[in-house]
């Protein structure tokens, strides 16, 4: 079964369907277990009754911390109940492909420094990965501008052959059995 994208799972509706992501939460309730799980911003529900029936995923779910990365195959049914997009996926079976530390190294109140280093972690989270959703369309829509327009894209070289700038101090990079430097400029 070919992996499906969160975001075009309502297109998908009634069929089975493979995702892959992040699990965001686990709310383990009396009579069943709800799991949502998250790629590059877009979430759904996984839905599980506790039966006898679901053994081996609930044993699956007992195991998995936030942010795990999981795979998970079932179907995918119309349920207006769910306040996530108005469907959820009733899995055959969930995969666990990396299993998480917890506690995460960086949580809602970490420094700035913190969230530096943790990068990747940081644009999990929606806000921080919209920032660079809004980056690409607008750069998108100034290319496309652009291009309308019949300009022409350079790209300028970043590495040269030697130093430009006096009295600075150079980023030296090995070039085949050479050096080159990382050109400095005020435009950069």
């Amino acid at each position: 079964m070919k992996r499906v994208l969160i975001r075009e799972l309502k297109l998908q509706v009634g069929n089975k369907v493979l995702v892959r992501g992040f699990v965001e939460s686990v709310r383990d309730q009396k009579k069943a277990i709800f799991l949502i799980v998250r790629d590059s911003g877009f979430k759904v529900q996984v839905f599980v009754w506790k039966n006898e029936e679901n053994s081996d995923l609930l044993i699956t779910l007992s195991k998995l911390t936030p942010e795990s990365t999981i795979e998970v195959s079932g179907s995918l049914i119309s349920n207006p109940l769910v306040k996530l997009n108005g469907y959820e996926i009733i899995p055959e079976s969930i995969s666990i492909l990396s299993l998480a530390n917890s506690p995460m190294p960086i949580d809602g109140l970490a420094s700035l420094q913190d969230r530096l280093d943790w990068r990747f972690l940081d644009l999990r989270k929606f806000e921080n990965l919209s920032i660079f959703r809004i980056q690409t369309f607008l750069e998108m829509s100034m290319r496309k501008f652009f291009i309308d327009e019949n300009f022409i894209e350079i790209h300028s070289p970043k590495l040269i052959g030697a130093a430009s700038e006096s009295g600075a101090e150079l980023f030296s990079v090995k070039y085949f059995d050479t050096l080159a430097y990382l050109a400095q400029s005020p435009q950069f």
